[in-house]
């Protein structure tokens, strides 16, 4: 949690960014929880072809306005 509040302060204060996206796999549900619960909003998923594997998997896309 420290951490991602630090790169989201960062990215508003040295970069000037307006907004922080983030995405994590549908079933990390740790990776959701930690997103929520700083502030990031599901915004929608994509089926994404793994590039090593070729598996399937659905990824959750997130944001967050600075």
């Amino acid at each position: 949690t420290q951490i991602l509040e630090f790169l989201t302060d960062y990215a508003k204060a040295q970069l000037g960014a307006k907004e922080f996206v983030a995405c994590c796999r549908r079933e990390n549900e740790v990776s959701k929880k930690l997103l929520k619960s700083c502030g990031f909003t599901y915004t929608h998923s994509e089926e994404v072809l793994h590039p090593r594997d070729g598996d399937l998997y659905m990824l959750d896309h997130y944001h967050k306005c600075l």
